[in-house]
């Protein structure tokens, strides 16, 4: 006589499995894959339990193979442009307090300082950060080093003169592509206004401007 055949819930290892892999959709593909392969396998083979779990299984496989992949394609680029916006932020709020910065040392010396290094050494600003381009993902080595080109203004420059360029990035590395502008930089203006601009306006503001020193 034949010994009867183990009861179906106590084989339900590759049930099991099946949920566990279907659970790790963080690796879509990979455990997508082994998720569906070890559900249908518990379902086909005979004496495997755990059917609710298999089934799970096989439906949180398919989730990670195809659906995750999907929203993943359309939320990259969506996080992408938080980024670039928030990088543009950044450098918008830096310029504007360079900005603050060169009013506090102008109404004190009664003169603009005639490079940015001036404001880190009488310390109107004294973290070597602020000369950062967020953008560029660098960080203070302890010795100054800026990512904007300054143009001193004049004494004779009214403040409310808003196309007067005082500072900008030094190369064009935050980009709109969102808005179909390209890449451009952050540039601050003698009445502390700073925005960003595509690089081809820029240019041909920049280019009507007569050199600050």
């Amino acid at each position: 006589m034949t010994e009867p055949e183990p009861p179906p819930s106590e084989k339900k290892g590759l049930a099991i499995a099946s949920l566990i892999c279907g659970l790790l959709i963080c690796i879509p593909l990979l455990s997508g894959l082994a998720a569906l392969i070890l559900g249908i396998l518990a379902l086909t083979r005979k004496g495997q339990g755990g059917k609710g779990m298999a089934i799970a299984g096989i439906v949180l496989g398919v989730l990670g193979i195809i659906v995750i992949p999907i929203v993943a394609a359309i939320a990259l680029p969506v996080l992408k442009v938080a980024q670039e916006t928030a990088n543009r932020t950044a450098c918008i709020h830096t310029l504007r307090s360079i900005d603050c910065a060169l009013r506090m040392y102008e109404s004190r010396e009664g003169k603009f300082p005639s490079d940015l290094e001036t404001l880190y050494t009488s310390r109107d600003v004294p973290d070597l950060q602020v000369f950062l381009c967020r953008c560029c993902g660098e960080r203070a080595d302890g010795s100054f080093k800026t990512h904007y080109v300054y143009r001193a203004p004049l004494q004779a420059d009214p403040l409310t003169s808003n196309l007067r360029i005082v500072a900008y990035d030094d190369a064009p590395c935050h980009g709109d592509k969102h808005n179909g502008r390209g890449s451009g930089r952050v540039v601050l203006f003698t009445d502390g206004s700073a925005r960003f601009l595509p690089e081809p306006d820029f240019q041909a503001l920049l280019a009507t401007q007569t050199p600050r020193r």
